[in-house]
């Protein structure tokens, strides 16, 4: 059987207030729920229990935030991204705000880095040393880097050879600290 032609859009939104606290998995279904409410011709996959067509970017550690998630969604036909926007909006959960639809041939692909930064919670002294016993001794590049502003401070991490965000904070502030701290993921950018 010819699979059916299908048309991809990209669906950033931000993930803030009450939806921090949704695992991936629980979010993956709200938006799953969100799509189905707003009536959009989605493309499902084939088999005994078809599911619509979604791909995630990567997942946020529970209780983090972010203003630049996306995923994509793959449609039977081609749809307005203006009406999509529109539906999705009135339909997502509380806590997620979509910012734009828009159509996006090419396969989904992640983003080289991904920043975050913390909030409320000094820097420590020792935090370039800390970020050194993260790294491997063969690496050739650094695959974490600290981002220090006037008023904030966050880190990048290299996807796919980075350690984990999660533990990077681990590093940097102890396990107890790093439980207690507000971590948000940043829009991807020319400094990182």
């Amino acid at each position: 059987m010819k699979p059916l032609p299908v048309i991809r859009y990209c669906v950033p939104f931000c993930k803030e207030g009450v939806a921090r606290f949704l695992s991936q998995l629980d979010l993956q279904v709200a938006l799953e729920t969100a799509l189905r409410r707003a009536r959009l011709p989605l493309a499902y996959s084939r088999g005994f229990r078809p599911r619509p067509r979604l791909h995630f970017g990567d997942a946020l550690p529970l209780g983090w935030s972010s203003v630049q998630e996306r995923f994509w969604m793959e449609l039977r036909q081609p749809y307005s991204a203006t009406e999509a926007l529109l539906r999705l909006r009135c339909t997502v959960p509380p806590g997620v705000t979509v910012s734009d639809v828009f159509l996006h041939p090419a396969k989904p692909r992640p983003l080289p880095w991904s920043r975050f930064e913390l909030v409320g919670v000094a820097l420590p002294e020792d935090a370039e040393e800390r970020i050194q016993e993260l790294v491997p001794p063969y690496a050739s590049e650094s695959w974490v880097k600290l981002n220090v502003g006037p008023q904030t401070w966050g880190f990048a991490v290299a996807h796919g050879r980075g350690p984990a965000p999660r533990k990077v904070v681990r590093a940097l502030l102890g396990e107890e600290a790093s439980t207690r701290v507000h971590v948000h993921r940043l829009p991807w950018g020319e400094n990182s």
